[in-house]
């Protein structure tokens, strides 16, 4: 009976780790100075405290050290002379795989589990958590390192084999980073806040955890407590799951692989369609965002300007990424050009499709009874104390600037002519939320309406009932010269104030106020808060042509010194 051939080869796996020791070396050192960091604590809580958070960090450490593990154990092929003799020897493709697979988690293995030992030395009572450490390291080194080997059984080259890791690993955030640079800008009005999808990168949202267990402290008393295990691992899991799909898929991809594909940028030949595109797009963006740079694609030049600089991007890229996948220069074809202007030609029509805008983006504005409420900001972000309307009236008048807007589709970020940012936040009746941003323009009706939006006492004093009960709430107010004025003294200024606020005068909008904008001072007021047992603040900035407030100021002798001596003011 002919006995089975082992699965692995315990010499193979022992020349690897002897003939790869400063790959796994360095990863041993660098981890090291990671724990040192992590104990240099001095009671358990705080070191298992700091350990939950050290883990951050080693997601680069382990991305990086998958890649090049993976690539120096599976390098043998891309050569295409030591490929085609090690396959000439009587070896199972099956074995080889696994000789080298049972390396790679050796590579990680042996120094983690070091380390492990040392911390679980130094966490005391949590002892446990320096194993814990080692499962979530060893999820996330399994992700990354069946990606990676993944990637090695795609390209027939190390360069290829780093360009498929990098873009199967950002392929969301290159996507956005697509829509952002080449579409977003063509759909006046959509907003630049769009944020980072990190769910769909994983690379990305293990960065974005900060605990992976809660450890609490009882009464400042140094007792600490282990309060259980985040949600966290639950994402752990799953990319570790895809690393095992990914190890799978390698292993089918290299029983099926052709020994002459040694060299090739690309081995498996249904994704190189798909790198040639991200790659073209890729030159795209550069080219766009290169030129912005130097304004040549400038708001004064025109979109046309962009789309050209996008559209010599593309064609660079195109015929750049059929030479490596071509392994030649010699690609100006009538074949291939005939390919790259189809390409380039749908590029376009693509572009053209956005700026035409079928789905009415540009167009959109709300009816006042489809919205809940509004939140709007002077600049490109909104804050979390940016103010938000409920009221029907303001809403309309935010929906009444917007309207202004969408006719002003001229104007652009970085125009000379632009009076200030506008934001809305629109949070919609069925619970959707729609974010529009605009450039204002000068001596504009959209620009006068959104000063006097600015200006609201709501988004002045900060206060989020009425302006009765706000007055109500108003416990002391400190003047420019440093006088505490009681409430009860109080009201005609904050009515002054009021006035200041309707006028337009009020906003922080620096256009607003010209070259006068920076000589502006501070009126504090001290509040109840309603929600909570304390008392709130607010910081009023006073404008020289708040001329309400300063004449009240003046009258009643509480303007600084310093101020009321010259004639800036009022």
């Amino acid at each position: 009976m002919k006995l089975k051939t082992l699965s692995c080869d315990m010499t193979t796996v022992k020349k690897d780790i002897t003939r790869f020791f400063p790959i796994w070396g360095i990863y041993l050192v660098l981890g090291i100075l990671t724990v040192l960091t992590a104990t240099s604590h001095t009671q358990p809580g705080d070191i298992a405290h700091s350990l939950s958070r050290a883990l951050k960090p080693t997601v680069v450490f382990t991305f990086l050290y998958a890649a090049v593990s993976a690539q120096l154990l599976f390098g043998d092929l891309y050569n295409s002379r030591m490929c085609n003799a090690l396959h000439a020897m009587p070896l199972r493709r099956e074995r080889w795989f696994a000789d080298h697979l049972l390396s790679g988690f050796l590579f990680f293995l042996i120094p983690s589990l070091v380390l492990s030992v040392l911390l679980a030395s130094q966490l005391g009572t949590f002892w446990y958590l320096g194993f814990a450490w080692l499962g979530a390291l060893s999820l996330q080194y399994l992700f990354f390192f069946g990606l990676a080997v993944f990637s090695v059984f795609c390209a027939g080259n190390r360069l290829g084999m780093i360009a498929i890791y990098g873009i199967i690993n950002f392929f969301s955030p290159l996507v956005q980073l697509f829509a952002n640079s080449i579409y977003r800008p063509l759909l006046y009005g959509l907003s630049e806040r769009m944020a980072l999808k990190t769910l769909l990168c994983p690379f990305a949202h293990l960065l974005s955890f900060d605990d992976y267990w809660k450890i609490r402290m009882h009464d400042f008393s140094r007792d600490f407590a282990f309060d259980g295990f985040t949600e966290n691992w639950n994402y752990l899991w799953i990319v570790a799951a895809i690393g095992v799909v990914l190890l799978a898929l390698a292993l089918l991809l290299y029983r099926r692989r052709a020994l002459e594909d040694a060299g090739e940028f690309i081995t498996f030949k249904p994704i190189a369609p798909l790198f040639l595109i991200i790659y073209t797009l890729c030159w795209s963006i550069f080219f766009t965002l290169f030129s912005s740079m130097f304004g040549v694609t400038s708001p004064e030049n025109g979109q046309l300007a962009s789309i050209a600089m996008m559209t010599l991007g593309a064609v660079i890229g195109f015929f750049t990424g059929q030479m490596f996948l071509r392994r030649t220069v010699s690609v100006f074809k009538p074949k291939i050009i005939a390919g790259g202007a189809v390409l380039i030609v749908a590029f376009l029509a693509s572009l053209l499709i956005t700026k035409a805008d079928p789905a009415g983006i540009t167009t959109w504005v709300p009816r006042k009874d489809q919205v809940k409420s509004v939140t709007f900001s002077s600049s490109t972000y909104l804050r979390p104390d940016s103010p938000q309307f409920t009221d029907p009236e303001d809403i309309q008048k935010v929906i009444d600037i917007h309207h202004i807007l969408v006719n002003s589709e001229h104007l652009s970020a970085g125009s000379p002519r632009v009076y200030t940012v506008a934001t809305f936040s629109y949070t919609m009746a069925d619970g959707s939320e729609k974010v529009r941003q605009y450039y204002i323009p000068r001596n504009s009706s959209a620009a006068e309406e959104f000063t006097k939006l600015a200006s609201h006492p709501k988004v002045v004093f900060g206060y989020e009932t009425t302006w009765e009960l706000f007055t109500k709430q108003v416990r002391t107010i400190i003047t420019p010269n440093g006088q505490s004025l009681p409430a009860k003294d109080a009201r005609s200024l904050l009515e002054a104030l009021r006035a200041d606020c309707e006028a337009g005068h009020m906003s922080d909008i620096y256009d607003a106020h010209g070259d006068r904008y920076f000589e502006s001072f501070q009126i504090f007021i001290e509040y109840y808060d309603m929600s909570s047992p304390s008392t709130g603040t607010s910081d009023i900035a006073i404008y020289p042509d708040a001329a309400n407030t300063i004449a009240w100021l003046k009258a009643h002798n509480m303007l600084d010194p310093r101020l009321s001596d010259t004639e800036k003011l009022g």
